[in-house]
């Protein structure tokens, strides 16, 4: 007989996906049954790690842990794909194996859900940037706005909700829309957010319920994969942007700026261009043309003043 009143208490999955990074997964599962909330099923993937985790984790936490492994490689969104295939929770909650949650992180979250006036799809909440757990370095609260014209507004020209740790996704709402599409190399957590606003509501939590971990391995981000990804995420959506061009002209600024950071002068002065042809007004595009011209080293350092940003010397291209 179960221990929990689904009603009160449904089942939550959390999926981690992992590779080559087992102290930090360790830490990200602790916080995970430290939850206040309890009555949750985890899901492993390890994709593709050079020495497999299984026994490892089947040595310190037993049978509390579902465990998949991927022989090879398939990326990140192809691993949480999996874990979801293999949930049984009601509700859905990715973690990054190098983020962690705070102890009341899904509680808070189930509440919202419970609470909701509208069909809600996601829960999102604050998260707080830090280098180790005594070192907080900046937080990052969600936009409180409402759906109609205002929050996938929003999301369309930014991705305000937050990285794959944030939200709490209901399970039926995530098959709807299909998971996450495998076939983008970064924006791909992104994507999923206008999805599922196309299913139904987001609300969020104000507090900082998780923590992302900054370290060696984001210092340097792949900015052709995130220009891969702004890419298509233009072209998967056009209608949307058509309905909002002053957004599309924004985001064509930024491939132009990711562009001139990845030492793509000629990709960048076009990119500028093109919004110049749209908006002959526009002052940064215009800047950005001038940046282009200038000796590469020169443009980037510019450049890289608007279009990263730093955290105690660490720096995310976004």
């Amino acid at each position: 007989m179960s221990l929990f009143n689904h009603a009160e208490h449904p089942l939550v999955s959390v999926v981690i996906p992992s590779k080559n990074r087992l102290d930090f997964l360790l830490e990200a599962l602790d916080s995970v049954f430290a939850q206040t909330y309890q009555n949750l099923e985890v899901i492993v993937v390890d994709d593709g790690s050079a020495t497999p985790l299984g026994p490892m984790l089947k040595e310190k936490y037993g049978d509390r842990i579902l465990f998949l492994r991927h022989e090879k490689s398939l990326g990140a969104p192809a691993a949480r794909n999996a874990g979801a295939r293999l949930a049984s929770g009601e509700y859905i909650a990715f973690l990054d194996d190098d983020d962690l949650w705070l102890p009341e992180k899904i509680s808070k979250q189930i509440e919202c859900f419970k609470c909701a006036s509208l069909p809600c799809a996601l829960v999102g909440c604050s998260f707080a940037y830090v280098k180790n757990l005594a070192s907080l370095m900046t937080c990052f609260a969600p936009y409180k706005v409402e759906l109609e014209d205002g929050l996938f507004k929003l999301l369309l020209s930014r991705n305000v909700i937050g990285g794959c740790s944030v939200p709490l996704i209901k399970r039926e709402a995530l098959t709807s829309v299909g998971g996450f599409d495998e076939s983008f190399k970064s924006c791909q957590d992104w994507d999923l957010w206008l999805r599922l606003l196309h299913w139904g509501d987001a609300v969020f939590v104000p507090d900082v319920l998780l923590y992302r971990r900054v370290h060696e391995g984001q210092i340097t981000s792949n900015l052709k994969h995130k220009i891969a990804g702004r890419k298509r995420l233009l072209a998967k959506f056009p209608e949307e942007f058509a309905n909002f061009p002053r957004t599309r002209k924004e985001h064509l600024r930024r491939l132009a700026t990711l562009s001139l950071l990845d030492d793509d002068r000629l990709s960048a002065l076009n990119g500028y261009l093109n919004v110049l042809i749209q908006d002959m007004l526009d002052w940064r595009s215009f800047c950005g043309v001038l940046l282009s011209m200038l000796p590469l080293k020169c443009g980037k350092i510019l450049a890289e003043r608007a279009g990263a940003m730093r955290l105690n010397g660490t720096i995310f291209y976004h």
